[in-house]
C-alpha cells in the first residue's frame, strides 16, 4: 500500500512521509504486533524506486539507514545514483532532501556521502543548479547551526581546504561578485519549477 500512494506530488507527500514516520515508530515500538518484515519490505521497494516521489523514497533510504538495514557501500551507491549527472536536477535534490530528514548524526559521519554530493553539485548546469538549490535550500534548512557547521567541515575536507578555516571562510564578507551572483538568484521564480 505505501509504495501504490508514492505516485504522488509533494503536497501529497509531505502526508505520506508523516505516516511513515508514525508507522515506523509504531513498528519500533510494537515489534511483537507488527508485521516488520512486510514495512520493510515496503520501504526497500520505495527506497530503490526511480518512478515514485523522490522525497518518500529518499526518506525511506533513511528510515532503513537508521535501522542499519542499509551498509555504506549500499549507501554510497544509491547516493551516486541518485545524485548523478543524467538525473534531472530536481529529483536527485528531491531524493536527497527526503533522506536528510532523518538521523542526520548517521548522515554527517559518513564522509562519501558528501562527497557524492559535493560531485553532484559540480556537474551541474546553472539552470539545473537552480532547480536543485530549492530541494537542497529545504534540506539544509531544517539542519541546525552545529549540524551545518559539521556539514561545511566535510565539504572543507572534501576541496581540501583546512577545516580549521572552513569557519572563517563561511564567515567573509560576500564578494561584489557573489553578490551579483546572489542578486541574479533572488530573482529567480522558484514558483515556476
Amino acid at each position: 500500500m505505501l509504495v501504490n500512494s508514492a505516485g504522488c506530488d509533494l503536497a501529497a507527500a509531505k502526508n505520506i512521509l508523516s505516516g511513515m514516520n508514525d508507522l515506523n515508530k509504531v513498528a519500533l515500538d510494537y515489534t511483537e504486533l507488527v508485521d516488520e518484515a512486510t514495512w520493510i519490505g515496503e520501504l526497500h521497494k520505495l527506497a530503490q524506486s526511480d518512478n515514485l516521489n523522490p522525497l518518500l523514497s529518499g526518506y525511506a533510504c533513511a528510515l532503513l539507514l537508521e535501522r542499519n538495514l542499509i551498509s555504506n557501500d549500499e549507501l554510497a551507491k544509491e547516493v551516486s545514483r541518485r545524485l548523478s549527472p543524467g538525473i534531472e536536477a530536481d529529483l536527485g535534490a528531491g531524493w536527497f532532501e527526503g533522506l536528510a530528514q532523518r538521523n542526520r548524526y548517521a548522515l554527517l559521519t559518513r564522509l562519501p556521502l558528501w562527497e557524492q554530493l559535493s560531485a553532484y553539485v559540480a556537474s551541474l548546469t546553472e539552470e539545473e543548479f537552480k532547480r536543485a538549490l530549492v530541494f537542497l535550500r529545504r534540506a539544509f534548512g531544517e539542519f541546525s547551526p552545529q549540524e551545518k557547521v559539521s556539514i561545511t567541515e566535510n565539504l572543507g575536507e572534501i576541496w581540501g581546504v583546512n577545516p580549521d578555516n572552513v569557519s572563517e571562510l563561511i564567515q567573509q564578507d560576500l564578494s561584489t561578485e557573489e553578490k551579483q551572483k546572489l542578486d541574479e538568484l533572488s530573482g529567480f521564480d522558484f514558483d515556476n519549477l
